[in-house]
């Protein structure tokens, strides 16, 4: 029963909680995320409770993900405990970020390790929900105010003129949107590749559209963060030729879906449709890689050491991309900033200005660098500001109240009693997914966890959508290693 219990939770959090509204739409959307959140957690460990009382369960064993996470819960309640800002750190100063979120992420993941089994169903609401934020933002590319999400008649365009920031979908942040994409493409491509079938192909539409919107959206964390899961999840998942086959296809889909991002221009007028070199190139691509799948369907040829061969053509992708970048940068962007990188450069306004924000956190650390200044508390200890005037004349300020990066977030905040541990648990992850790395539910749930990763990098790690990473994760320590197609 708990299973069964722990089954329906996961199906809430992961299905319903992306597409929660509350009232106000963006106004209020993180308090409205949060106590959705923790209601629904609330009430799924009380039921555990309950039916821990009324039913005699066998005795959990420990493993070393739950000995990490209760390790990590504890270094938390230190930091907490030792903060000079006191009942501050419960539930944090502004983001919701607080003592009492990190413990519900710590029961999800340990709840979920526990009674929770990977289902075929939750991929499907994880895709489900994936649509419908993707449905939701391309009305809102569109121009119109769908849903009256934004404030006083607002719409997408009017950031940086009347708000600061980008928000879209049902997430809100343009930034945590693209985290949670960093959850769904993975599960809808990874699954798929690993298992093939009707029934998986099922989530390909969802992978394609999740692509395109982050690529319109702009957010260059998640687009590091699928990177970096392609490049440590491709050599793990193509093992066979089949795979590669359904790789290839995967493979033309994203091609497709950046050749249309290319193509498709949104504004505030419209859209306008645009064949450039760029969207012509990957367009191409696309169709080379669904005629190399077809002809290696229809084909004897052998492939020995297809995990060796993956790696190598990677190794020469990304060092061809790096000298191009390197040497060809184009003239602004994401890619500029990299090609400055990679000459020794580094500024301040990089990365949306997260490097100022870097620096300021990295002086914070070093003022307590084992217990920080405790959960959810960086608001108070920085004066750090941006201002600027937009084009209506209206001055626009934002106080920093979190590192952009989730590794300095954690250090920050909780120190190093608190970062040794989270470390240690990804460590431990990755060690049980090289150990079972012929399971192929193993490979499904390490996915999302890698992109998660690299775009934690950049990313925000609020509670809109760390919720459904901890319940991922904890899925990825269960002990039963079947997955029901």
């Amino acid at each position: 029963m708990k299973r069964v219990w722990t089954g329906r939770y996961l199906l809430v959090m992961l299905g319903i909680f992306p597409l929660w509204l509350g009232l106000w739409g963006y106004r209020d959307l993180t308090a409205q995320k949060f106590a959705f959140f923790t209601s629904a957690t609330g009430v799924w460990l009380a039921g555990l409770c309950v039916l821990t009382i009324r039913e005699r369960s066998p005795r959990i064993r420990p493993n070393a993900g739950r000995v990490w996470v209760l390790a990590f819960l504890a270094a938390l309640c230190l930091s907490a405990l030792c903060s000079p800002f006191g009942a501050q750190t419960l539930i944090g100063v502004s983001r919701y970020d607080g003592l009492l979120t990190w413990l519900l992420y710590g029961c999800i993941f340990l709840g979920v390790s526990a009674y929770g089994r990977p289902r075929l169903a939750h991929a499907y609401a994880l895709a489900g929900g994936g649509l419908v934020n993707c449905a939701v933002a391309t009305v809102q590319l569109l121009g119109y105010n769908f849903l009256w999400l934004f404030p006083n008649g607002w719409n997408y365009y009017d950031s940086g003129v009347y708000y600061t920031g980008e928000f879209l979908g049902l997430i809100g942040n343009a930034d945590l949107l693209s985290a949670y994409f960093c959850l769904v493409i993975p599960v809808c491509f990874g699954l798929f590749v690993l298992y093939g079938g009707r029934k998986t192909a099922y989530l390909l539409p969802a992978g394609a559209f999740c692509t395109f919107i982050m690529l319109k959206s702009g957010v260059s964390g998640g687009l590091a963060g699928l990177a970096v899961c392609a490049l440590i999840g491709a050599p793990l998942i193509l093992t066979d030729r089949e795979r590669l086959i359904r790789g290839l296809v995967v493979l033309s889909l994203l091609a497709a879906a950046g050749g249309l991002s290319a193509a498709v221009r949104f504004s505030a007028d419209g859209p306008e449709f645009i064949l450039c070199k760029l969207s012509a190139a990957l367009i191409s691509a696309a169709v080379v890689s669904v005629f190399a799948g077809y002809l290696l369907a229809h084909t004897t040829i052998m492939l020995c050491k297809l995990p060796c061969v993956v790696t190598a053509v990677e190794v020469v992708c990304v060092a061809a991309a790096l000298y191009v970048i390197y040497t060809a940068p184009p003239a602004e962007g994401t890619l500029l900033e990299l090609s400055r990188l990679l000459h020794g450069e580094v500024a301040d306004s990089f990365g949306s200005r997260r490097v100022e924000i870097w620096r300021e956190v990295w002086r914070l650390i070093q003022e307590r660098p084992w217990l920080g200044g405790g959960p959810g508390t960086l608001e108070s200890r920085t004066a750090l500001e941006f201002s600027r005037v937009s084009d209506n004349g209206q001055l626009l300020r934002v106080h920093v109240d979190n590192a952009h990066n989730e590794y300095l977030n954690l250090l920050v905040n909780d120190g190093l009693v608190s970062f040794v541990p989270y470390v240690g648990l990804m460590l431990a992850t990755l060690r049980k997914a090289w150990k079972n790395r012929r399971s192929r539910v193993v490979c499904a749930m390490l996915l999302p966890l890698l992109a998660w990763w690299g775009e934690a990098v950049f990313g925000l790690g609020l509670c809109i959508v760390l919720p459904m990473m901890w319940a991922v994760w904890g899925l990825f320590w269960t002990v039963d290693d079947n997955i029901i197609m």
